[in-house]
């Protein structure tokens, strides 16, 4: 069938504000009302997760109570995680640029499990490795991290991506991660890598995971129109393909 641009744009995200706002204004806030198409996210935390109420004044001093998105932890790297593990049950990788159908089924994949984290970067590792090839972003990072907050997600660790860091081998950058957070499950899309030089990949995992009794789950694209949603594709939808 023929679409427009705004339906097929929604179509792909799930969402229907990628099309009415695009991507330099400001999309609604996660507690209004969102209609989300397609893959639904479940529930990560394994228990209710306290709802924080913000209570502003109108004029003439009547009160109002707006209820916000569940509370979520946000962790500035791995390195901030000092005292004791973080105790998640599963944690998702990736960089989770907008937050579209293909991120919303790692993160389903993922609350499958019980509490679940998000590991992400800022900045975007293509802003320190390769700077003139770096994508725009489909979203800025704070509004990322509502977006996953919005969806569920119990924890983000949004770590520092810079030189050093990229050249962490992927054998200690996974070894960090389950010592930080003791997950059971790690979670990331098929063509996911990581690590020196993109030294790991999913076959890396699997195997590093299989030693040491951990779940590698590798979610499979979702494929809309006969191609897979990813924000490459996003991009190209709303005409910003850099």
């Amino acid at each position: 069938p023929v679409r427009s641009p705004e339906h097929h744009i929604s179509l792909i995200t799930g969402r229907e504000d990628y099309a009415r706002y695009g991507t330099h204004a400001s999309p609604p806030k996660p507690w209004t009302n969102q209609r989300f198409v397609g893959v639904c996210v479940a529930q990560a935390a394994s228990s209710p997760s306290p709802v924080p109420r913000r209570i502003q004044r109108r004029r003439g001093g009547r009160r109002r109570v707006r209820v916000n998105s569940p509370a979520m932890l946000v962790v500035r790297g791995l390195a901030a995680v000092s005292l004791s593990p973080l105790s998640v049950d599963a944690v998702a990788l990736g960089n989770f640029d907008g937050v579209h159908l293909g991120h919303s089924a790692i993160l389903a994949r993922a609350a499958s499990f019980g509490r679940a984290a998000v590991y992400t970067f800022r900045p975007h590792p293509a802003k320190v490795l390769a700077p003139a090839r770096a994508p725009a972003l489909l979203e800025s990072y704070d509004r990322k991290i509502e977006r996953l907050r919005a969806a569920g997600v119990a924890v983000v660790i949004e770590e520092p991506f810079d030189a050093a860091f990229a050249a962490r081998s992927a054998e200690a950058f996974l070894v960090a991660l389950t010592e930080k957070t003791a997950a059971r499950a790690i979670v990331v899309g098929a063509d996911f890598t990581f690590g020196r030089g993109r030294e790991g990949d999913v076959a890396f995992l699997a195997a590093w995971c299989a030693r040491r009794g951990v779940v590698a789950a590798v979610v499979e694209p979702v494929v809309v129109d006969g191609a897979a949603v990813s924000s490459t594709r996003v991009r190209a939808a709303l005409g910003n393909e850099a």
